[in-house]
């Protein structure tokens, strides 16, 4: 049976009457055939016996179509392979690959006939949309020179719209038709598409409507969930949707989706909100027969929107019946939430959510008054702060994954049940992490916990007093995760930037760090604005001459900026966690040259320069430099 071979672009069946150990084993017309075994391999499909695979069809090769079987240097298959399985070979120490390359580089050997990864290239492919539209530019795309960029643009058939860009099979923040996908780090990037049939919805429509243009939406959107057809995507324009209710799960919802539809918000959570209610009637910080949830979810995906204003209802002794549990969201782990902001609501349990899965959201002021900000639901890179009540999560199996926890006002960070995996646990009153919890490459306050990976220690936020939970560049968590757990590599942070920047995932819910940048000015002249500060967004430099001087240029990290203009902007993408130094550099002294020189002159320049050292010294400002000649 074959070992360490590449097996790939055949017409036909891979392995026929044959199975094979370290494997690599892609875009064949079929992968396997009879029940022999597959083991410790990268295959297509699943083998008909064997264990151990990694069933993809995404090797990450540098360019089949064209030759190259080469690794990039995020494949999956590397260090992945068995030493143990050698055939006829010797060990894998002592033998070299396909091109005479020592077979064991790193920890493992690799799959497949080449061992060890491609430096410094990135590839890029572009594949077909799934739905109605166009997607381009396609194709396969090979980057010698990194960092660079590619910018993609989507169009849908009529009748349908654009859900998202995903990358490696994630999903993309929304960015409208064109993403700009910017690579920084070596590796294969598979970009394409999602469209799906459109339907519309408008607090100024109306239910009698046919939802299926803009300028015919529907009104409420418990009418969309319930008339958009199995497989459609419901556009929200802006506005408060604050109409409608179902009862689900014990309660009232504002909105019940339970089929696979997609519910988006058109414009984003700054200007679509999805209001819930509290009851007039109610003692219990609104909770009450007559409050509504914000959203049930049991099936699809709800996507952009505010979650707001909502409460659970209220049970005799406060015991932990259906009704009371949800605030904002009452799901299952079918029901997907994606780049929402909940804020402003409660409920006893599970203020935020009760159950279901939650992607890059911003959970800040809501309130439990029993315990949990979220019961029995799963986390993703989301950032979890300023909320009241007891633990941000509590109970049920909750699930945090790259989330920074924050802020909490009562017992703590995370309690009893919950599991956390490259967290920021820290600033939580009371603990942040109760004994009855578990974590693993996670950052916390006071002692350290029990688990791998984990530390204790100051975060360094940007400014956490006033919500920016950004890192700054020294912060112990920058590249202190672990990339297996979570979204991952490929995967996004909370604002949608990609995973994994410098070798290793973050702790915490932003990826990268913040900068910082040194500005100053020569004599001659000022530079606004000056002196040390973090680059927490892009900044513009203005420089002033002193009367009867010039300004020369900028310098950026000593290097001249060409052009001679009096404002530079810096924009702080582009320097990620790199210290900046800036400095305009003005005519700051005097030339004198005795032989050549005539005190008639400016002085200011090396071709006009004074006769006498008294003049200069006369005409220097403090700080100023006299440059003598020889003589």
């Amino acid at each position: 049976m074959p070992v360490n071979c590449t097996i790939a672009r055949n017409t036909g069946t891979a392995l026929d009457s044959s199975g094979g150990y370290n494997l690599i084993v892609t875009e064949n017309g079929g992968a396997t055939s009879g029940p022999y075994p597959v083991v410790d391999s990268c295959i297509q499909a699943n083998p008909g016996a064997g264990s151990n695979n990694l069933v993809t069809t995404q090797a990450r090769f540098v360019d089949s179509a064209n030759g190259d079987f080469r690794l990039l240097a995020n494949s999956p298959c590397l260090d992945r392979g068995n030493p143990a399985w050698t055939g006829a070979a010797p060990t894998p120490s002592e033998r070299t690959d396909l091109a005479g390359n020592a077979r064991l580089q790193g920890s493992a050997p690799d799959l497949g006939a080449l061992e060890g990864a491609v430096p410094g290239v990135a590839a890029v492919t572009c594949t077909a949309p799934a739905g109605s539209g166009t997607l381009g530019p396609l194709g396969h795309f090979v980057l010698p020179v990194l960092p660079t960029q590619l910018v993609f643009t989507a169009t849908a058939d009529a009748g349908f719209a654009l859900r998202h860009f995903s990358v490696n099979g994630y999903k993309q923040k929304e960015c409208g038709t064109s993403f700009t996908l910017r690579i920084m780090d070596p590796g294969g990037y598979v970009v394409t598409a999602e469209f799906r049939p459109a339907r519309y919805v408008d607090p100024a429509g109306s239910d009698a409507n046919d939802g299926t243009s803009p300028a015919a939406p529907w009104r409420t959107l418990q009418h969309a969930a319930t008339a958009a057809p199995a497989g459609s995507m419901v556009l929200a324009a802006p506005g408060t949707y604050n109409e409608g209710r179902s009862f689900y799960a014990s309660h009232s919802n504002r909105v019940a989706i339970t089929r696979d539809i997609v519910l988006k918000a058109a414009a984003g959570p700054e200007q679509t909100v999805i209001e819930g209610a509290v009851d007039p009637d109610s003692s219990l910080y609104g909770c009450g027969t007559n409050a509504a949830r914000c959203v049930f979810i049991s099936n699809g995906a709800v996507e952009g929107f505010t979650l707001t204003g909502a409460a659970g209802n209220v049970s005799p002794n406060d015991s932990d019946v259906e009704s009371v549990r949800g605030g904002a969201v009452f799901g299952t782990s079918s029901g997907i939430l994606w780049d929402c902001v909940i804020s402003n609501n409660v409920a006893s349990r599970g203020a935020a959510g009760f159950g279901g899965v939650f992607n890059r959201c911003l959970v800040t002021d809501n309130r439990v008054h029993n315990n949990g900000i979220f019961r029995s639901a799963v986390v993703y890179d989301s950032l979890i702060v300023n909320n009241i009540g007891n633990w941000a999560g509590v109970f049920g199996g909750v699930r945090f994954y790259g989330c920074t926890v924050s802020g909490q006002s009562a017992s703590g960070g995370i309690g009893q049940d919950v599991i956390a995996y490259n967290c920021i646990l820290s600033g939580n009153a009371g603990q942040d992490v109760s004994a009855n919890a578990a974590c693993t490459n996670c950052c916390t306050g006071g002692t350290l916990r029990p688990g791998a990976g984990n530390i204790t220690a100051d975060p360094r936020f940007v400014d956490a007093a006033n919500a920016d939970f950004r890192l700054r560049a020294d912060s112990p968590c920058v590249n202190a995760g672990n990339a297996a757990y979570g979204t991952g590599s490929g995967g996004t942070d909370f604002t949608g930037v990609q995973r994994v920047q410098g070798g290793q995932v973050n702790i915490g819910a932003y990826e990268g760090s913040v900068g910082s940048i040194i500005a100053s000015a020569t004599s001659g002249g000022t530079i606004d604005p000056a002196g040390a500060f973090l680059l927490t967004n892009d900044v513009t430099f203005t420089a002033t001459p002193w009367p009867g001087r010039a300004f020369r240029y900028f310098e950026l990290n000593g290097v001249p900026v060409a052009g001679g203009d009096t404002n530079l902007q810096i924009v702080a993408a582009e320097y990620g966690n790199s210290a900046v130094i800036v400095r305009a550099v003005f005519q700051d002294g005097f030339y004198v040259d005795a032989a050549a020189g005539d005190d008639a002159n400016s002085g200011l320049e090396s071709e006009l320069p004074l006769k006498t050292l008294q003049a200069a010294a006369s005409r220097a400002l403090d700080g100023d430099t006299v440059r003598v000649a020889p003589g």
